[in-house]
């Protein structure tokens, strides 16, 4: 089987599968991610026809793909720059809002995003509304 073959195959199965509302998995536990990062690594050792032992990273890093808990908070990214470019779709726009500075300071040309409270911190803490401002803010740092 060809390189570009076992490449198609590894991004319809596996690939897309991890990706597809991985934005979901934010705030679970890291040990919850160690199962998706084996089969992530798996697959990048099949495509490579890589040893079991051999070092992973340099090979991720190969394919450009990244760890599974850095896709997600880059997914996170990507939509709230999409939104702040007014790309992203209408139901997201309506449930982000961005701050409006009341005095002239130099903060106020920042954008920022508006971080709502939430009343169960399990749950309410994963969703877009709360995650996007944090993740946005703790990226541009």
């Amino acid at each position: 089987m060809s390189k570009q073959t076992k490449e198609q195959i590894i991004h319809a199965l596996v690939t897309s599968r991890l990706d597809c509302c991985n934005a979901l998995l934010v705030g679970v536990p890291s040990s919850a991610f160690s199962r998706l990062q084996r089969v992530h690594h798996n697959a990048a050792r099949v495509l490579t026809k890589t040893g079991k032992y051999a070092r992973i990273s340099h090979i991720l890093r190969q394919l450009h793909w990244l760890p599974v808990k850095r896709s997600i908070v880059f997914k996170i990214c990507l939509t709230t720059f999409k939104f702040l470019h007014g790309q992203a779709p209408q139901y997201l726009s309506e449930m982000v809002s961005v701050t409006q500075s009341v005095r002239s300071l130099r903060s106020s040309e920042a954008t920022r995003l508006v971080v709502p409270m939430t009343r169960t911190v399990t749950y309410g803490d994963r969703t877009f509304t709360k995650v996007a401002p944090l993740e946005l803010s703790s990226f541009s740092s």
